[in-house]
C-alpha cells in the first residue's frame, strides 16, 4: 500500500532533541527500529484528537519493533510538560495540560526551545502542518512523511495507519 510522499531511499538527516529531563537523544539513537514521529503543539485541536487515536495504535502495534516518538514544537518546556502530564489540571495560563498525555511506552521528547524554527522541522514539515507523522525505517530512512492521519473526525481513523504500518513491515512496502 502506497501512501503520500514515499521517499525510502532517503537518508534522514540526524537531529537532536531534549527529554523531559533535559537530555539530549538524537534521531540515530534508534537505528536497528522502526520509528514513528508525531509532530505537535499544546494548543493544536487535532493534534490532540490524533493523539487519543495513537494511543490505540500504540497499543496494536506494542509488540512490533517500533519506537514511537512524540516531538512537541513548543517554546515552552513547562508548558510542553503540562501537555503531556495525564491527569494535570488546566489553567487559565495553560489550557492544554494534560489534554496531550502519549501512550505508556511513547518517547517524549521537544524542540528545546527553537518551535516552528527547528532545523528538523523545516525540512521535514516545511508546510507547517499539524499533526504531521513520519515513518523511519530501521537504517534510517523516511519511509513515508505523509501517513494517515488518525483524528476521530471519521476520515482517518487508527485502522488506516495501523494498515499502513503492518503492511510495510510485513512486505517492506
Amino acid at each position: 500500500m502506497k501512501i503520500g510522499n514515499r521517499t525510502n531511499d532517503t537518508l534522514m538527516l540526524d537531529y537532536t532533541f531534549k527529554d523531559t529531563s533535559d537530555r539530549a537523544v538524537r534521531l540515530s539513537d534508534f537505528r536497528g527500529k522502526y520509528v514513528l514521529v508525531d509532530l505537535w503543539y499544546s494548543g493544536c485541536g487535532f493534534c490532540i484528537y490524533a493523539n487519543k487515536a495513537l494511543r490505540i495504535v500504540h497499543e496494536k502495534m506494542k509488540n512490533e519493533n517500533i519506537i514511537f516518538l512524540s516531538i512537541s514544537v513548543d517554546v515552552n518546556k513547562d508548558k510542553w510538560i503540562a501537555s503531556i502530564t495525564n491527569n494535570a489540571i488546566p489553567s487559565k495560563s495553560n489550557p492544554w495540560a494534560g489534554k496531550y498525555w502519549p501512550a505508556p511506552g511513547t518517547i517524549c521528547l521537544y524542540t528545546g526551545g527553537s518551535g516552528f524554527n527547528n532545523d528538523f522541522l523545516k525540512k521535514y514539515n516545511p508546510g507547517n502542518s499539524y499533526p504531521k507523522l513520519l515513518f523511519i525505517d530501521p537504517s534510517g530512512k523516511l519511509i513515508s512523511d505523509h501517513l494517515p492521519r488518525p483524528d476521530y473526525s471519521g476520515n482517518d481513523q487508527p485502522e488506516k495507519l495501523i494498515e499502513f504500518i503492518k503492511g510495510y513491515l510485513k512486505n517492506g512496502k
